[in-house]
């Protein structure tokens, strides 16, 4: 029985750190994708005169949407 183990810990140490990888680079990819709609967001809310001014409030709603559906 020592020896299956044994023979099965190589297999799972590196499947865990495969899906280690994997998780960490989804997550990153995530973030990175969550802090371009957040900087959108806020370039938009800084220049809320200008967007309210022109008209553009549908134009700024769709844009915000186009960045946090990456995410």
């Amino acid at each position: 029985m020592s020896l299956i183990l044994l023979a099965f810990f190589p297999i799972l140490a590196v499947s865990t750190h495969i899906l280690n990888v994997v998780l960490q680079s989804g997550f990153s990819a995530n973030l990175k994708s969550y802090g371009q709609s957040a900087g959108y967001a806020e370039q938009a809310l800084n220049a809320i005169r200008v967007v309210q001014a022109f008209g553009q409030e549908q134009v700024e709603i769709s844009n915000y949407g186009k960045y946090l559906g990456r995410a």
